[in-house]
């Protein structure tokens, strides 16, 4: 009896199976479909994601290497300052690093110092010395000794340091106290080059968080350094930058770290082909952001996961950088829409499971009841069961639609009602035809697939645009599966539509974030290459022109820094308008950062085409921009390159551009150039003159020339003009027209210009104390030197060292630096003026003058541009400009200097307006000091009556 009923229950099961398979396969169709879609989203998804995460990661690598630079152009300036003077004692170096505001332009450094080199024989006198240094400390430093304290052969001393405040624990500190230090600053000193120590804790810090040191050696002035023996013998000590790596990456990345992306560092040792090679460890760790900022991205045990290592040279250590990141986005439409395509397919599934394992259910209980019950019964069942499934039909939540073996619609929903706006009974019995008589082309494209789907029962998915009610066209996803009659016959079928025109929407944008810029929603570097390069090839089989524009909007840095990057954004984007309306639809615009744009234009029948383009943007540009009622100027300088002229390969024509793009800045901005390769042959003269730069600091090979003033109305020298010139080893004597803007460019104006300034009052007091008559010197100074930090108190300095006195002191200004009119440029002329020394406003009349500076500022003389004196004795504009800027200084009681007088028939003219004092080649030419103290000895005013009489 048991095994009976065993059996018969076991054959019910089977029955029951049997008679729902159409059900189960429903369901297994149904999750392969919702799996393939699911799988097909997230690859697009996790393929966008990518993308991203390798622009993330270039982008934060190449602000590393530039923070790194920056850091070693600081030492470079440093050693500059060394180097160019015999002694440069504690309150010069605290001085010259007070103009850089370490904190706020140099994040994560802890503290700047200068470490000399003393060996066992020289340690009491050196720790004398800096006991009685009063520089800073009026007091002294007392109780300085080497820390820790002990015998050793050399010793590695902190000496100098900035700032002091927090830091003087490190004070006095022995660098080779501790042996592991040792080998980074004996490679330092052997190379002659800036580098990088291995990972270390400072002796200040009291966090002990990783730091490393950036070193420069500095060796004594005048000894020969082209050799390792030579410079260990020459060897004066280090100037260092202690870099907390916590704080400067944090500084750096600190937004995206945890929250777009993880990092790893790790500290692989010496760079270059002979450095022994050394695997990640614990020990060679120096920046864990999960550690730093106590949050991941990536949490433990994620599977899907992107990585991305990659190396990068800081000062001759190898970094290896490892970037984490999900697969796809953790947030946003990005990263849900997966999930949700998945889950909407599994519950789709279950639903339409139900419905059909319902229907067949059903037929089987209707079958029983007809022979059980009466017909009417039987009916009344059948009918409450079709009600309850098309209750579960109504409640589905995405559109289902019902279709017989001809195509007829059979039934759909109340989801299919509200997406298409349509009662049901406007679908019932017809055909795609019979709805869409106006689109034939959509009707015959789901009848095609509906066909195939009869020809071959099973299930079909595919995508297809439709409209729906709000009359708006969707992307949707059609998923469809065959049912058939009790003799194996397909009956009809079934199917779903997935609403995917969000999840399509979040992918385009995804995209555009990705190929665009965030302000003027123009394309971005990456598209633009992309752009380039696709063109290039198209140029190829049309042979044809395709012409690159290089735009850099002139002066934009005085928009931001005066009116606020608010401004600036607005003003870019109405340039990005602006430069828009100019070009075809075909064209390429991008902003590549900053105030730079790119414009590709294709299919040019030669280069010289562009021009009128380039001509169009000047114009356009030319018009005044109004923002909050303040009407704004921009000009461009414009580059232009061509392809195949001028490069094959976009890096080429990327740089090629740019080149001729600086070389309109060059011209006076406000102009396009096309490239040559003579810019380029310059280009390159300009960086071997920018390295050279740096060494003549180095080697002394700067000299001053002096060119007398002359007193118009008693002939006599009065005083000289110190001009700077360069004895290059190579290219022989360079004139400051050469090399002053690189300087300035380079940061190497600053320790330059203090050394003019010291040797013209050096020389000036030299030549009083040898029984000359007194006279004034004057020293050209430019902006960026008048607006270093300090410049009032080196002045000072300089003076007190020399021994000049401040009124026979005379600095010569351009009028840029007046036209900033800030409070700190008003406070430096006054205390300037209450020290004694006098202020002149250099080439007078060629640039925006303005009269109210005149009264408001402490200025006591005016220089006539040369360009005015040369034709006044024939151009009646110039004699009259002449006249009328003497008769304004003197009504305002100030003296004028002539330069550039090269005919008695110019001194005659000036002499009759009274001109106080002039200069030029009539008198002399600028003459070394050897040949300046010999004319003083000959000059003889009244040898001179018939010039000046």
């Amino acid at each position: 009896m048991v095994g009976g009923g065993s059996s018969s229950l076991l054959a019910r099961i089977v029955r029951r199976v049997g008679q729902t398979m159409p059900a189960y396969f429903v369901l297994a169709l149904g999750l392969a479909i919702s799996f393939a879609a699911w799988r097909f989203t997230e690859q697009r998804v996790g393929g966008e994601a990518e993308t991203k995460f390798q622009h993330e990661i270039a982008q934060a690598v190449g602000a590393l290497d530039r923070r790194f630079q920056d850091n070693v152009n600081l030492l470079i300036g440093l050693r500059g300052l060394f180097e160019a003077s015999d002694r440069v004692d504690r309150d010069d170096f605290e001085r010259y690093l007070s103009g850089f505001n370490l904190a706020q332009h140099y994040s994560g450094v802890r503290l700047v110092s200068f470490v000399r080199y003393v060996p066992l024989a020289d340690k009491p006198a050196f720790e004398r010395s800096v006991r009685r240094d009063r520089t800073v400390d009026p007091r002294g430093y007392p109780e300085f000794g080497i820390k820790p304290p002990g015998v050793r052969d050399e010793y590695m001393v902190v000496t100098y340091i900035e700032p002091i405040a927090g830091n003087e624990r490190a004070f006095g500190f022995d660098v080779f106290s501790e042996p592991p230090r040792r080998p980074s600053v004996e490679r330092t000193r052997d190379s002659g080059q800036a580098t990088a120590s291995e990972p270390i804790w400072l002796a200040a810090d009291p966090r002990k968080q990783i730091s490393l040191a950036l070193r420069m050696p500095i060796y004594r002035r005048g000894l020969p350094v082209t050799n390792v023996a030579q410079r260990r013998a020459a060897f004066l000590g280090v100037v260092s930058s202690a870099i907390s790596v916590d704080d400067l990456v944090g500084g750096l990345l600190g937004r995206q770290l945890g929250s777009d992306f993880d990092l790893v560092i790790h500290d692989l040792g010496f760079s270059g082909p002979d450095a022994p090679a050394a695997a990640p460890n614990r020990d060679s760790l120096v920046f864990d952001s999960g550690r730093t900022f106590g949050k991941t991205v990536v949490p433990d045990g994620e599977h899907s996961v992107l990585t991305q290592m990659t190396t990068l040279d800081v000062a001759g250590r190898t970094w290896r950088l490892e970037f984490r990141a999900p697969a796809a986005p953790a947030h946003g439409a990005g990263g849900v829409l997966p999930l949700v395509i998945l889950l909407g397919g599994i519950v789709t599934s279950l639903l339409l499971f139900w419905v059909v394992w319902a229907l067949l259910v059903s037929r089987e209980r209707a079958l029983k009841l007809a022979g059980h019950l009466s017909i009417v019964r039987a009916a009344e069942g059948l009918r409450e069961q079709l009600a309850f499934i098309q209750q579960l039909i109504e409640a589905v939540p995405q559109p289902i639609f019902f279709k017989d073996a001809q195509g007829h619609y059979l039934g759909v929903n109340a989801a299919w009602e509200k997406f298409f706006g349509i009662p049901r009974e406007q679908f019932i019995g017809k055909s795609v035809f019979e709805l869409f008589p106006s689109r034939p082309d959509v009707a015959r494209k789901h009848h095609a697939k509906d066909e195939e789907l009869f020809a071959a029962p099973g299930s079909q998915s595919y995508e297809a645009a439709i409209v729906g009610a709000d009359g708006k066209a969707h992307h949707t996803i059609y998923n469809k599966a065959t049912f058939n009659k009790s003799d194996g016959a397909v009956a009809g079928l079934i199917g779903t539509i997935t609403d995917i025109t969000e999840q399509n929407r979040a992918e385009e944008q995804i995209r555009h974030m990705a190929h665009h810029d965030a302000l003027t929603q123009l394309p971005n570097r990456l598209l633009l290459y992309d752009r380039i390069g696709q063109a290039i090839a198209q140029s190829q089989r049309n042979r044809d022109v395709l012409v690159l524009l290089f735009i850099d909007l002139d002066h934009f840095k005085i928009v931001n820094d005066s009116l606020g990057h608010a401004v600036g954004d607005r003003l870019l984007q109405a340039v990005a308008e602006r430069l828009a309306a100019c070009m075809r639809v075909s064209d390429t615009i991008a902003r590549i950062g900053g105030d730079e744009f790119v414009v590709l234009i294709c299919g040019l029948a030669q280069p010289e085409d562009a021009r009128q383009v380039a001509q169009k943007v000047l114009d356009a540009l030319a018009k005044p921009v109004t923002i909050d009622g303040q009407e704004l100027n921009v000009t461009p300088s414009i580059g232009i390159c061509a392809y195949p002229h001028d490069g094959d390969d976009v890096e080429t024509l990327m740089r090629n551009a740019d080149t001729a793009m600086y070389h309109a800045k060059q011209m006076g901005r406000n102009n396009c150039q096309f490239f040559t390769q003579a810019m380029n042959d310059a280009a390159q003269q300009r960086l071997q003159m920018e390295n050279d730069l740096r060494h003549a600091i180095e080697r002394g090979e700067f000299t001053l020339h002096y060119q007398p003033l002359i007193d118009l109305k008693s002939g006599a020298v009065v005083g000289f003009e110190a001009l700077v010139r360069w004895r290059h080893p190579q290219r022989g004597m360079v004139p400051p027209s050469q090399f002053i803007a690189a300087a300035e460019e380079t940061g190497l104006i600053g320790p330059l210009g203090e050394w003019v300034l010291r040797e013209a009052c050096a020389q000036a007091t030299a030549w009083r104390g040898a029984g000359y008559p007194p006279l004034q010197a004057s020293v050209n100074c430019s902006a960026q030197q008048f607006g270093r930090e300090g410049f009032v108190e080196i002045v000072r300095r300089v003076l007190g060292e020399t021994g000049l006195p401040a009124e026979r002191l005379e600095l010569e200004l351009t009028e840029s630096v007046i036209l900033e009119r800030s409070e700190a440029v008003i406070a430096c002329f006054q205390a300037l003026d209450d020290m004694g020394v006098r202020i002149s406003i250099d080439d007078f009349g060629t640039g925006y003058s303005s009269l109210s500076y005149l009264k408001r500022l402490a200025i006591h003389q005016l220089k006539i541009d040369q360009s005015f004196v040369r034709d006044i004795s024939s151009d009646p504009d110039d004699a009259a400009i002449v006249s009328a800027i003497i008769a304004i200084a003197h009504s305002l009681g100030l003296e004028v200097v002539a330069e550039g007088v090269e005919t008695a028939e110019q001194l005659a003219f000036l002499r009759s307006l009274g001109c106080d004092t002039a200069q030029g080649y009539l008198f002399s030419r600028p003459l070394p000091a050897e040949a300046f103290a010999r004319l003083l000895v000959e000059w003889n005013p009244r040898a001179h009556e018939v010039v000046v009489a």
